[in-house]
């Protein structure tokens, strides 16, 4: 059994001192996830979330990687952006989803990333909007409470329905597109 602690995501779903096994506990945080701030990118039949942070060189390798399998429609990537890797990574994540088109506002931060300094390309909001600034904090949270302070983290129900959440960047991205559910989402 997990304990699960109390934490801003999770009181809605579970007492603090609640004792869940780790299936529960992973579809609690599917559950959650399906909630977070969120942008989607491609029309693909199959749906994969990805926390990420700007400023993350994995991130920005699976955003480079998993483009030719958005384009062939093969999944539709839904984007939680979260900033916790440099002090302007909120700001980064804020900016792209505080964009009038998130989607374009990411391409642009992975066209203009600076591999060598690990630097997003977009630039940070200098005063972004309350509302902007705590949904970044939840999700970057809600990450937080998996206990895998990890990016990119990749979450995904497969064929069977099981939950998956897998913190950092897999080795070879085709095996797990090739688990991929079908649509509908996690829940």
């Amino acid at each position: 059994m997990l304990p699960i602690v109390g934490s801003l995501a999770w009181p809605a779903l579970a007492p603090a001192d609640t004792q869940l096994t780790r299936t529960e506990a992973t579809r609690m945080f599917a559950a959650a996830t399906e909630r977070t701030h969120q942008f989607s990118e491609g029309m693909g039949d199959h749906l994969l979330y990805v926390y990420f942070d700007p400023n993350c060189i994995y991130c920005h390798l699976l955003y480079e990687r998993i483009q030719p399998y958005i384009r062939t429609g093969r999944v539709q990537v839904v984007w939680i952006p979260v900033g916790f890797l440099k002090s302007d990574s909120p700001g980064k994540a804020e900016a792209i989803l505080s964009a009038r088109n998130p989607a374009m506002a990411l391409s642009l931060n992975e066209r203009e990333f600076n591999t060598s300094d690990e630097e997003g390309g977009i630039r940070p909001l200098r005063h972004p909007a309350a509302a902007i600034v705590r949904a970044v904090y939840e999700n970057t949270r809600l990450l937080e409470v998996l206990g895998e302070v990890a990016t990119p983290t990749l979450v995904f129900a497969d064929r069977q329905g099981v939950i998956h959440i897998v913190p950092g960047m897999p080795r070879r991205l085709g095996p797990v597109i090739d688990m991929l559910g079908p649509l509908p989402p996690l829940s």
